[in-house]
């Protein structure tokens, strides 16, 4: 059988663009199916477009501003606990150093007194510090201080992974929606990878403790 290469180069022409057409249309929607999704393993932590978030649970998105003073005082006002009052997105001191899990930085900014921490950023919805890693969930903790008082807290927001505190040589999990109060120096794990070392402008655990 004898190929007829004037046959052969003109169905070359004529098909290839359609079929390149048609490959990069599937790239464009494999691309765009795993943004939605959120499994691109190799991303860089860096905030990424929101996904709407569970709504179920004790700290619901439309609870993050007016929910904490009130469960705090709840709580009641015992050792480690207390009400946070007052909070502000203006002359926010502290920083969590990043000890493992976030290759790509050194150290994060507080945001605010109050904030949410989650994979994805939305302003609206309060999460103003995203980590890109995968045990993390949409919305997974929260944070919040009060300059003044010198009191601050982290809440797990019924996360998939966990929210972890070391405490007396081991990592604890921290119960979800219940107001735990960290201290200066304090190490926290959230997921199974990140992990981050509050500095705040108060007391270390044992300082406060003696």
């Amino acid at each position: 059988m004898t190929l007829d290469w004037n046959l052969f180069l003109r169905n070359l022409v004529t098909y290839l663009p359609v079929g390149l057409g048609l490959v990069a249309l599937i790239q464009v929607v494999y691309a765009t199916f795993l943004s939605i999704t959120g499994t691109v393993e190799d991303r860089a932590n860096q905030p990424t477009h929101p996904v709407m978030p569970r709504s179920s649970g004790a700290w619901s998105q439309d609870k993050l501003s007016s929910g904490l003073p009130t469960i705090l005082a709840q709580v009641g006002s015992g050792p480690g606990t207390g009400g946070v009052t007052g909070v502000t997105d203006h002359g926010v001191s502290g920083k969590f150093v990043v000890e493992a899990g976030m290759p790509e930085a050194k150290d994060l900014a507080l945001p605010a007194y109050e904030f949410g921490i989650g994979r994805f950023f939305n302003e609206e919805q309060q999460i103003l510090m995203a980590i890109d890693e995968r045990s993390i969930s949409r919305h997974h903790a929260l944070f919040a201080g009060d300059e003044d008082l010198r009191e601050y807290y982290l809440i797990d927001t019924e996360s998939t992974y966990g929210t972890f505190l070391f405490k007396e040589g081991q990592f604890e999990q921290i119960e979800p929606n219940l107001p735990v109060r960290v201290f200066n120096q304090d190490v926290v794990q959230l997921g199974s990878k990140v992990r981050l070392r509050l500095i705040l402008p108060t007391e270390t655990r044992e300082q406060a403790i003696r």
